[in-house]
């Protein structure tokens, strides 16, 4: 079958209106009073020119009302999902249909108000661009996951923004102009933020890590916030960016500030650049700053101030999170620290890590540590890189915060042909049964068990930052 920028699907229904004696498709407004029938009068189906997984379908009604689309493999009722419910407006409602396969037969039906509708249609995908990632399936064990999508991307340009199934399958992606330097996808507000590109003009200053622009758009591809990182938003943001619960975003960003580090026979009037976050509204507004001069300055790290490029890159933030209690927390590379912020004050509660002010056994330390995810308040799982000691994990902290004790409750390694002694991040999944790492430079996607077995690789080609697992969408 031909791509489908030259299918148009288009279904000429006869237009009826039937006099109901109860309820059918539309509430009454009164009981005795009959009631219109909304009917389907026209339907036809289309490609999306800049997207070879967007299908655009047109419904034309008898009457304004919400529409849905379900739509399933041709022969599998099974893989059925329903499009983001859209309201109609003069007779007309527009839903899109994503996520599906690649050079795929698929068959649809229209849902009236929630009610399925008679006729179903048939469409046939397009085949993958080839500048596109591939995924593959290298390991797949007995009781591996054999649902869900995992969010990845191409720190290439141009950049994918893609997700796969756990067959490997890309069935869904966005293409931007730049390379992806960091995406998440926000199941509440059903839409992913994304980090892209390289800040023209500042770089030189921060090992090319500042990002050029921001990012916001829903599964349909729709772009709500498109701003170039700037004084005027958010000038050096970095690394990691979030929805938070409210919809605002929250990323890491560098702060710069003078110091006089003549005593380390550096220059006496230093722009030390720092680490902390900034959270920022859809509309542009900057509703909260924090860095981390007020609790640690290249006068407490001592000779730490000498080693390679520090004064440019002082910590090394990589990640912002925050607990169900609202508090934050921070990963730090270059001193191995998790941090926790309370979030009411600014006060770091505590600093996890070799030289740290909490409690910790040597063994139990971070050598390379990224993405803080909190799993509860003072429970907090992160990707150890492992760089000293040859192969990444996933680590626990528990944190007491009145003994100022920390303990670490899992310690779940992956062999070093799979892990990354940068970047990177794990989630703990499946109902907390599953661990899912993400290896940038392994390359790979890695589902173990909380002993560490493997049960599932995904490999890739192509770098990405970070990968997340998501169950539904």
């Amino acid at each position: 079958m031909q791509l489908l920028h030259s299918l148009q699907l288009r279904i000429l229904l006869i237009a009826a209106v039937a006099i109901a004696a109860g309820c059918s498709l539309t509430s009454c407004s009164d009981d005795n009073e009959p009631e219109k029938k909304i009917t389907l009068t026209e339907v036809s189906i289309s490609t999306d020119p800049e997207n070879a997984l967007r299908y655009p379908v047109s419904v034309a009604l008898s009457d304004d009302a919400e529409v849905t689309i379900s739509y399933w493999e041709t022969g599998r009722p099974e893989t059925e999902r329903t499009t983001h419910e859209v309201q109609s407006a003069l007779l007309k409602a527009n839903p899109v249909i994503t996520f599906v396969k690649f050079n795929t037969d698929y068959t649809f039906a229209v849902n009236i108000n929630g009610q399925r509708q008679d006729g179903e249609y048939t469409f046939h995908t397009s085949i993958a661009p080839p500048e596109l990632p591939v995924y593959h399936v290298t390991v797949d064990n007995p009781g591996a996951p054999t649902d869900g999508y995992i969010l990845q991307w191409v720190a290439s340009k141009p950049g994918f923004v893609t997700f796969c199934d756990m067959d490997g399958n890309i069935v869904w992606y966005e293409k931007f102009d730049q390379a992806i330097r960091m995406a998440h996808y926000d199941t509440g507000h059903r839409k992913l933020c994304v980090l892209t590109g390289f800040r023209d003009g500042v770089n030189s200053k921060n090992f090319q890590r500042l990002c050029d622009k921001i990012f916001t758009l829903d599964l349909e591809g729709n772009r709500d916030v498109q701003w170039v990182a700037s004084d005027d938003n958010v000038p050096y943001p970095h690394h990691d960016i979030k929805f938070t619960p409210d919809g605002n975003l929250i990323m890491v960003c560098n702060t710069t500030k003078k110091f006089d580090l003549s005593q380390f026979g550096l220059d006496a009037d230093a722009d030390v650049w720092g680490d902390g976050f900034t959270i920022i509204s859809p509309a542009g507004e900057v509703i909260r700053k924090w860095n981390n001069f007020d609790a640690i300055t290249p006068y407490d790290t001592g000779d730490m101030i000498l080693e390679g490029g520090a004064v440019k890159d002082f910590l090394h933030a990589n990640s912002v999170n925050w607990d169900s209690n609202g508090d934050y927390y921070m990963t730090f590379n270059r001193p191995n620290e998790l941090w926790k912020i309370e979030a009411s004050t600014g006060k770091v509660l505590y600093r996890v890590g070799p030289a740290g002010n909490v409690e910790l056994d040597e063994a139990d330390f971070a050598s390379g540590i990224h993405a803080a995810e909190p799993l509860a308040p003072d429970k907090v799982l992160c990707y150890d890189n492992g760089s000293s000691r040859g192969f990444s994990r996933a680590i626990i902290y528990e944190i007491d915060p009145v003994a100022m004790k920390a303990k670490v409750t899992l310690s779940g390694p992956i062999p070093s042909e799979y892990s990354s002694t940068d970047r990177s991040n794990v989630q703990l999944i499946r109902d907390g049964e599953m661990l899912m790492f993400g290896s940038t430079l392994g390359r790979c996607n890695v589902f173990t068990d909380k002993t560490g077995k493997i049960l599932k690789v995904i490999k890739r080609t192509g770098i990405s930052y970070r990968s997340y697992y998501y169950q539904d969408i």
